[in-house]
């Protein structure tokens, strides 16, 4: 995922270099491209100027020294005069056609630049996508962690408490049951034959006590009261 997210943040720094470049000749383009209007409105304003400076001088001259209708409406009809005339509107025209041409390009490279801007944009919302659900995703192994660490100490805890009670239990069992145990023996001698096993049963519970848990624990202190109550009504039994 990180080389992945590398290579896409490489790609898109080099479009971004790339559109930054563009930009730039664009923006280059564009200067150019109003210096050259600008020469070429003030040479269009100078070729006025000259013809009609032109036709003023050549109407003040016919003036001055012709007298000739004729004459005059043929200098004004000079073939070269129509000739420079012709070549002046096709100068005019070349260069508006240039000008239209490269307001063209303008326009298409300005709508390939928006073009690349917007696939450029795309690509740094993928970008910042990944992003957030790579935050996302170490957020969430970062909870889990976590709460896999907060389980496993409270386990822990819990097992140190229930060793501890069950120590306590065991050494609580051990002074109340060892002298217990004597006298129930001692008192239960004629009815051994009745609770034998019962008396057996107690036997192993206090020898197994050390080494059980809370639970065997418990039934063994439960069947341990069972025998001690059953060896005391069994004694009382011949008296009566």
């Amino acid at each position: 995922m990180s080389n992945t997210q590398q290579s896409a943040t490489t790609t898109v720094n080099g479009l971004i270099g790339k559109a930054q470049k563009l930009s730039k000749d664009l923006n280059g383009l564009i200067n150019k491209s109003a210096v050259l209007l600008a020469d070429s409105q003030h040479v269009k304003q100078r070729i006025i100027d000259s013809c009609g400076v032109q036709d003023n001088q050549l109407l003040k001259n016919l003036v001055k020294y012709c007298n000739d209708d004729e004459r005059i409406h043929q200098l004004l009809e000079n073939a070269e005069l129509k000739q420079t005339l012709e070549e002046y509107k096709a100068g005019v025209d070349h260069i508006m056609g240039k000008y239209r041409q490269h307001c063209q390009e303008n326009s298409q490279l300005e709508e390939h630049y928006q073009l690349r801007a917007r696939y450029v944009a795309g690509l740094q919302e993928i970008v910042n996508n990944l992003e957030k659900r790579i935050e996302e995703m170490a957020l969430l192994m970062m909870f889990t962690v976590t709460l896999e660490e907060h389980s496993s100490s409270e386990n822990q805890r819990i097992i140190r408490q229930l060793s501890e009670e069950n120590e306590l239990l065991r050494r609580q069992l051990q002074i109340s049951c060892h002298p217990v145990a004597k006298d129930v023996l001692q008192q239960a001698q004629p009815a051994q034959t009745e609770c034998g096993t019962q008396v057996d049963a107690e036997q192993d519970f206090v020898s197994d006590s050390e080494s059980d848990s809370d639970s065997s624990s418990s039934d063994s202190c439960h069947s341990f009261v069972t025998c001690f109550s059953y060896s005391i009504e069994s004694p009382e039994k011949p008296q009566s």
